[in-house]
């Protein structure tokens, strides 16, 4: 009698650990950038990757003079600059809770620092070091998926904003996002949101209204403008 034996070889699993490992490794980088991998990120994938979905973004802003703002994740700092470029009159502010990703935002935006009118600061969305209504405008972009608990991180931004304020993410859900990057972060302990829908609902739950969501064509990625409202 033929007996079918199904083996499992050594090198087989550690193949499969290896690219778990690696997996989380990309994942968690892109989350929190660290070491010189991480600032390898900042000047290719950040700079360079998200370089279409910024200047989209920054076009739909609507910031009269003394307008003060905030970038959640500011990564190298392109968006802050282009922010700083179009509104001469506005004061931003851009965190980000990597290191690395502090040190290249500033040394992009040295100039503009020194004369006060963008500060950037380590610091993370969950924890605001800002008081009360302090912005009128908040920008995060590919930066919802790391948030462990996004409605509370939602309202952590509401409080910093003005009433009638504007927060605008820009994000890809998960049917437009590479095979790889889901695998990634699903390793990291990240996650893509399957609709638009599923965002507006936890914004709605942290107090905000207005909504209005659209898909950048070519880049798969929805861009949502978001009010703040009185509560």
């Amino acid at each position: 009698m033929d007996e079918h034996v199904t083996r499992s070889y050594p090198n087989q699993h550690a193949g499969a650990n290896m690219r778990q490992q690696l997996l989380r490794l990309m994942g968690s980088q892109l989350g929190y950038p660290r070491g010189l991998l991480g600032a390898l990120l900042g000047r290719t994938v950040f700079a360079k990757g998200n370089a279409k979905v910024n200047a989209w973004i920054v076009q739909q802003l609507d910031m009269p003079p003394g307008s003060h703002a905030l970038e959640i994740g500011c990564g190298p700092g392109l968006a802050i600059q282009a922010i700083a470029a179009r509104f001469p009159e506005s004061h931003i502010v851009g965190i980000d809770r990597s290191r690395r990703m502090v040190q290249q935002a500033r040394h992009r935006n040295a100039a503009s620092i020194q004369s006060g009118r963008i500060e950037i600061r380590e610091a993370d969305a969950n924890s605001l070091p800002f008081p009360d209504a302090t912005f009128d405008t908040v920008v995060a972009v590919h930066v919802l998926y790391f948030w462990t608990d996004p409605v509370a991180t939602l309202r952590a931004i509401h409080r910093v904003m003005r009433p009638g304020g504007q927060i605008v993410l820009g994000y890809a859900l998960e049917h437009d996002a590479p095979h790889t990057s889901r695998a990634a972060f699903a390793q990291a302990g990240a996650r893509f949101y399957p609709t638009a829908q599923a965002i507006e609902a936890m914004l709605e739950a942290a107090g905000f209204s207005n909504i209005h969501s659209e898909r950048q064509t070519g880049n798969g990625v929805v861009v949502g403008s978001y009010t703040r409202g009185q509560r």
